[in-house]
């Protein structure tokens, strides 16, 4: 009889996990016009003495301004948005930065998974106890070498374990080397894809809906990656109406991109993108598998 295990995990030690500088934390996630928000430095004892908030903003005239919110002490500071369009949030002092479209390396220690009695254990099956300093992660197979892979996959076998999910086999994307030279993905722009599936599929990935537009037009999605410090951003047309998706038009892709940090995005400006290059290579894997498998299902309907 074939016994399902919990799938493997990735134990990292709690430095490890942390960007290797020190990080904002914003709350709400996507700060909008007049309503409160929170910011607060993360990764560090605490903030050293002179770090000041700063907020840039790129609002309908398109050309972008920066605004000194004040020191960032340890609690944070409270700002509430005055212009749409905010870009950048960065807290500025020697050697301190809001982040990267890089984030924080990782670095493994251990690789494991739950056996039967709930133990923490080994490719070897030898078991592990948790430390309090410890961090877990779910283990991708970019950050695994092939003979790993081979390893842990000969023991699921011999062991008749099925994950719950596809993960040592998972297909894995990079960017092709005309991609790597720019900042977006252009092999999905000439697919037609049904508005419900579009919705369905990329709601269920935990894409954010972007904003309604005028009409109820819905005409991007979002996608933050928090570890790599970097949002994914797609863009499609001609847009569906929120409120009758099955009678809107076929949509086409226009533009995938990354963009470092959290904004506040808006059509009608060209957003600064990462280039694709410089991606962290398991959130470029991870969108790429994203699109592949919405564009795969959409042409199996045609």
């Amino acid at each position: 009889m074939t016994r399902t295990a919990c799938t493997i995990v990735l134990l990292v030690v709690a430095p490890a996990l942390c960007a290797a500088k020190p990080a904002l934390k914003v709350e709400p996630a996507y700060p909008t016009v007049g309503r409160p928000a929170t910011v607060t430095l993360t990764g560090v004892a605490e903030a050293p003495k002179g770090l000041r908030l700063k907020v840039t903003y790129r609002p309908a005239s398109q050309t972008e301004e920066t605004d000194d919110m004040g020191e960032l002490g340890a609690t944070g500071v409270r700002w509430t948005p005055t212009s749409p369009g905010v870009t950048k949030i960065a807290a500025v002092a020697p050697g301190v930065q809001s982040g990267g479209a890089g984030g924080g390396s990782i670095q493994m220690t251990r690789m494991l998974r739950l056996d039967e009695s709930l133990d923490l254990a080994d490719a070897d099956d030898t078991t592990y106890k948790l430390q309090d300093d410890d961090r877990i992660g779910l283990a991708h197979p970019l950050w695994m070498d092939a003979k790993q892979i081979k390893r842990w996959q000969k023991l699921f076998g011999e062991y008749e374990l099925v994950p719950p999910f596809e993960q040592l086999a998972r297909p894995i994307h990079a960017p092709t080397r005309e991609e790597k030279k720019g900042t977006e993905i252009d092999r999905f722009e000439e697919v037609e894809i049904n508005p419900l599936s579009l919705r369905g599929h990329l709601e269920r990935g935990q894409w954010l809906r972007g904003e309604p537009q005028d009409g109820g037009a819905v005409m991007w999605y979002l996608k933050p990656f928090g570890r790599a410090d970097v949002t994914a951003v797609l863009d499609f047309e001609p847009g569906y109406c929120i409120g009758y998706a099955d009678e809107s038009e076929p949509q086409r892709i226009t533009s995938i991109a990354f963009v470092e940090g959290l904004h506040e995005y808006r059509p009608g400006y060209r957003i600064k993108g990462v280039k694709l290059s410089q991606v962290d290579p398991v959130v470029f894997s991870e969108v790429v598998l994203d699109l592949t498998r919405l564009v795969e299902r959409a042409r199996e309907t045609d």
